[in-house]
C-alpha cells in the first residue's frame, strides 16, 4: 500500500507538471510559429532536434541509472553526484565541438547555426540539472522536479512573448533559453544539496569505470530512441528544406506534448518496479499487466480523436499557414498510443536489468527508421516521414513486446485489448456521425461515451474506480500544497 500510495502522489505530481508544461510548451510553440511562419519554425525544429540528439552524449545514460540505483540505496547518492558531475564536464566539451562541426559540416543556414549555438547551452545546463533531478526521483520527491520544470517554463512563454511584442528578432526570441537553462541547473543544484546529499567532487577511477559500463546501454538505448523518434526532422531539413521540417514538426509537436500521459505513470513507476524486480516477483507481474491494461485505455481514445479531429486542431493552433501539417497528425496521431506501449515495455525491460534487450530494439527500430525514412522522404516529403514512424515504431513495439514476454511476463494481448477496442470503435462511429458539432463540446461527450460503453462491458472494475477516487484526493492535496505556500 506505501507502494502504491508513493506512485499515486508522484504520479499526480507529475501530471500537474506536465499539463502545466504542456500548455506553456504549446503557448511557446504557438508564439513562434505564428508570429515567424514555417520556415523559421522549420530552423529552430532542426537545431532542437540536432541539439537534443548529441546532448545524449552528455547524458549517456546516467540519470536512469541514478535513479534505479539510488531508488535501491539512498546512501549512494553523494558517490554518484560527485564523479558523474566531472565526467558530465568532459563530455559537454565532446557535445559542443561535435555540434559546431556538424553544423558547418551540414552546411546549415546562418540562422539554423546560431539557433543550434544556443540551444547547445541550454542543453548543457538542462544536461546538469537533469543529474541532480534524478536525485530527487531516485528518493521519489517529484515535487521539486515539477517546480523547477514549470518555473522555466513560464520563464520562457513570458519572456518570449515580451520579446516579441516589443518586434524582436527570431534568434533573440531563442536566446531566452540560455537564461532559463541557468535558472534550471542553479535551482537543481540548490534543493540537492540543501534537501537530499552533499556533493564532493572526485574522480574514482574504479567507480567511473564500472558506473560508465552500466550506464552505456541506458545511454546507447536513449540514442537509439531518439534516432527512432527525431531523425526524420534532420532528414527533413536535408533532403527536402526548412517548411517541410516546419509543417512536419507542429504537428509532431502535439503528440510529443501528449506524452505527458505515459510519462508521469512510467516515472513514478520505474522506482517501484526495480524494488519489485528484487523483492516481489508476483507484483511486478501484477503492476505490468495493469499499467498496460491503464496505458491503453487512457491512450487508445486520445489518438482516435486526434486523428478524426486533426484538420480543426491545426488550425485552431497554428492557422492557415500550417494546413499542410493536417494530414501529419491524422497519421502520427497513432504514434501516441503505439509510442506510450512502448514506453512502458522498454521501462519494464530497465527495471528487470534487461536494458541491453531494450537497447538492441532501439536499435533495430532505429535501423528501420532511417531506412523506410531515406525511401519515403525523398518520395512522399513530410507524410513519409510520418508513415515511416509509425511503421517502426509498430516494428519496434514488437520486438520489446517478444522480450518483456520472454523474460518476465506473457500478457493475455486480446483479452486486455478486446473491449476498449470495442468502445473506441463505438467512438469513432459517434464523432463520424456528429462531426458537425463543436469541437469543446463533442469530445468531452465521445469521451464520456467511451467510458460508459467500457464500464458497461465490465472492463471498469470496483477497483479501478476505487483508484481513481484515490488519485484524485491526492490532486487535490497536492492543490492545497500549492495553494498553502502561495499564500
Amino acid at each position: 500500500m506505501d507502494n502504491f500510495r508513493r506512485m499515486a502522489k508522484n504520479t499526480s505530481v507529475l501530471t500537474i507538471m506536465n499539463i502545466a508544461t504542456l500548455l506553456l510548451s504549446l503557448v511557446f510553440t504557438i508564439i513562434i510559429a505564428r508570429s515567424f511562419g514555417d520556415v523559421n519554425f522549420g530552423e529552430y525544429s532542426s537545431a532542437v532536434a540536432l541539439t537534443s540528439l548529441y546532448a545524449l552524449i552528455m547524458d549517456l545514460g546516467f540519470n536512469q541509472l541514478i535513479i534505479r540505483e539510488v531508488s535501491r540505496e539512498k546512501e549512494v547518492a553523494g558517490k554518484f553526484l560527485g564523479n558523474i558531475s566531472i565526467i558530465k564536464l568532459v563530455l559537454a566539451i565532446i557535445f559542443f565541438i561535435t555540434i559546431v562541426i556538424t553544423t558547418n559540416v551540414l552546411n546549415f543556414s546562418y540562422n539554423t547555426q546560431i539557433l543550434t549555438y544556443i540551444m547547445s547551452i541550454y542543453a548543457i545546463c538542462t544536461s546538469y540539472g537533469g543529474l541532480f533531478r534524478a536525485i530527487f526521483h531516485g528518493f521519489e520527491r517529484m515535487e521539486y522536479n515539477s517546480l523547477i520544470t514549470i518555473l522555466e517554463k513560464i520563464f520562457i512563454v513570458l519572456s518570449s512573448f515580451f520579446m516579441v511584442y516589443l518586434g524582436t528578432n527570431f534568434i533573440n526570441v531563442v536566446s531566452v533559453f540560455i537564461i532559463a537553462g541557468i535558472i534550471n541547473v542553479t535551482l537543481s543544484l540548490l534543493i540537492t544539496v540543501k534537501k537530499f546529499t552533499k556533493i564532493k567532487l572526485e574522480i574514482d577511477s574504479t567507480f567511473w569505470k564500472k558506473t560508465i559500463v552500466n550506464a552505456i546501454p541506458f545511454g546507447i538505448t536513449d540514442i537509439f530512441i531518439f534516432i527512432f523518434d527525431r531523425i526524420d526532422i534532420i532528414m527533413l531539413s536535408i533532403l527536402i528544406g526548412e517548411a517541410a521540417v516546419g509543417w512536419y514538426n507542429a504537428a509532431v509537436t502535439i503528440i510529443v506534448a501528449l506524452g505527458f500521459i505515459p510519462s508521469v505513470i512510467m516515472n513514478s513507476a520505474f522506482p517501484i518496479l526495480s524494488r519489485f524486480y528484487l523483492s516481489a516477483e508476483n507484483s511486478l507481474e501484477y503492476a505490468y499487466v495493469n499499467l498496460f491494461r491503464y496505458i491503453f485505455i487512457i491512450t487508445l481514445p486520445i489518438s482516435i480523436i486526434i486523428s478524426l479531429f486533426s484538420n480543426q486542431l491545426i488550425l485552431l493552433i497554428y492557422g492557415n499557414a500550417f494546413a499542410n501539417a493536417i494530414i501529419v497528425l491524422k497519421i502520427i496521431a497513432w504514434w501516441h498510443l503505439f509510442g506510450s506501449i512502448g514506453w512502458l515495455l522498454g521501462t519494464t525491460l530497465q527495471s528487470i536489468n534487461k536494458q541491453k534487450m531494450f537497447a538492441f530494439a532501439a536499435l533495430t527500430g532505429a535501423i528501420f527508421n532511417v531506412i523506410i525514412n531515406l525511401i519515403l522522404i525523398p518520395k512522399l516529403s513530410y507524410i513519409g516521414a510520418s508513415l515511416s514512424t509509425l511503421i517502426s515504431d509498430l516494428i519496434l513495439l514488437s520486438i520489446l513486446f517478444y522480450f518483456v514476454s520472454k523474460y518476465l511476463y506473457r500478457l493475455p494481448l486480446f483479452k486486455i485489448i478486446i473491449k476498449p477496442l470495442i468502445s473506441g470503435i463505438i467512438m469513432s462511429i459517434f464523432i463520424i456521425l456528429f462531426n458537425n458539432i463543436n469541437l469543446f463540446v463533442i469530445v468531452p461527450i465521445s469521451l464520456l461515451l467511451y467510458l460508459t460503453v467500457l464500464y458497461i462491458l465490465g472492463e471498469i472494475s470496483k477497483e479501478d474506480i476505487k483508484m481513481l477516487k484515490y488519485f484524485l484526493k491526492m490532486y487535490g492535496g497536492i492543490i492545497e500544497f500549492f495553494k498553502t505556500k502561495n499564500s
